[in-house]
């Protein structure tokens, strides 16, 4: 990583039953996804929404983050899917504790 670069991050986040699935993009992964989850669960009305983190990815700083988060954004649903199958077919959450613990870096 080139010094001044922080890493970030774009993730997926999954409705229970896969109905809503949204894409961000951060550089605190454990404060981006909890702040996220208290939005989606205000915009719902409900005080527990359950939303699991189902795709990861890691940039080397936010401009590249930002760029790949909007192209996921204009994806339309069905490649998002392809996407979060092809890493995760079985849509199980993904650890944020462990992704951290064995992060590689994108680019």
């Amino acid at each position: 990583m080139v010094a001044g670069m922080t890493t970030c991050y774009v993730y997926i986040l999954a409705s229970r039953n896969h109905r809503h699935l949204s894409v961000r993009a951060t550089r605190d992964l454990k404060h981006g996804v909890r702040h996220h989850r208290r939005l989606i669960s205000r915009r719902l009305s409900r005080k527990n929404v359950y939303q699991k983190l189902v795709h990861l990815e890691t940039f080397d700083g936010l401009t590249s983050a930002v760029a790949r988060e909007r192209e996921i954004r204009s994806w339309p649903r069905m490649r998002l899917v392809q996407l979060i199958t092809r890493r995760n077919p079985a849509w199980k959450p993904i650890s944020i504790g462990g992704f951290l613990a064995k992060a590689k870096v994108v680019g």
